[in-house]
């Protein structure tokens, strides 16, 4: 950690091939670092494309690749990636969605384990729960013309077999939690994912509000809505009585323990008297 008026020092660095796609294409993890890149342009298609995670061992000495793995998405590009402690995730896109599920477990050995082709591309990843990863991004045809807004759940629990759950789609429209993780929200206590959806084709802009139970992907509606402000009212009811309870009982027990000690001084005094 850094403090007041220290400068950031030069230590090292190392070259990759390839192009990153955002921040969550690095990830530092046990003393290495993870680079998630393209190889070739990052604008259009080549055939000779593909997609490389490579590891980088971060030492006194500087920086040394330790490790690597490539041959996703041929002729594709990165659209999301994320890193969760020895586990990676990437999806390409240029005509079907290639899900890629990596074993980062040993540095120098890192593995792809399993591959899923699905329509359309996820263009962010979040992980909602151990074995659920939630994707944003866009539905698209069997040409890989895109069709509007999609959320995926994918179910990683066996990396060598991912699923798609189940997915959503209002089938137009565009969220820009795909390019920009801040418009995304995922709130645990409900299991609610929040996306922003801008839809030109029926003009319109709102906040979506998906619930993940069960394995399903629900958009809750107005009636819906309702009913979960009425639960999260009789939450804080709760909570706040719970809270007051709490305070009261305190209050008894400083109460208690003053009127110990008061009877305590009466009696040391009446000792002294005699």
């Amino acid at each position: 950690t850094m403090k007041p008026g220290e400068k950031t020092e030069y230590k090292a660095s190392i070259e990759v091939k390839g192009h990153l796609l955002n921040q969550f294409a690095m990830s530092e993890h046990a003393g290495n670092l993870r680079v998630a890149t393209t190889t070739g342009a990052p604008w259009g298609f080549d055939e000779s494309n593909e997609s490389v995670v490579t590891v980088i061992e971060i030492s006194d000495e500087g920086l040394t690749e330790v490790g690597q793995v490539g041959g996703m998405g041929k002729g594709e590009r990165i659209y999301a990636v994320r890193f969760i402690g020895n586990l990676g995730y990437v999806v390409t896109f240029r005509q079907t969605d290639p899900f890629y599920t990596l074993d980062l477990t040993d540095p120098k050995t890192p593995k792809v384990r399993g591959e899923l082709k699905i329509t359309g591309y996820s263009g962010y990843l979040h992980p909602i729960e151990e074995n659920l990863i939630l994707g944003i991004g866009q539905e698209a045809t069997e040409e890989g013309a895109t069709t509007g807004t999609k959320a995926a759940l994918y179910d990683v629990e066996d990396l060598d077999d991912p699923k798609v759950v189940t997915t959503w789609s209002p089938g137009s429209g565009r969220s820009s939690a795909e390019w920009d993780h801040h418009a995304f929200l995922w709130w645990p206590p409900e299991s609610i994912a929040v996306l922003p959806v801008r839809d030109w084709k029926n003009d319109k802009a709102e906040a979506v509000l998906l619930k993940v139970e069960n394995g399903n992907l629900e958009e809750l509606k107005s009636k819906k809505l309702i009913k979960l402000k009425l639960k999260q009212q009789v939450r804080r009811k709760q909570k706040h009585k719970a809270k007051h309870k709490f305070k009261l009982k305190r209050q008894k027990h400083k109460l208690n323990k003053l009127k110990q000690n008061q009877r305590f001084n009466i009696e040391v005094q009446i000792l002294n008297l005699r």
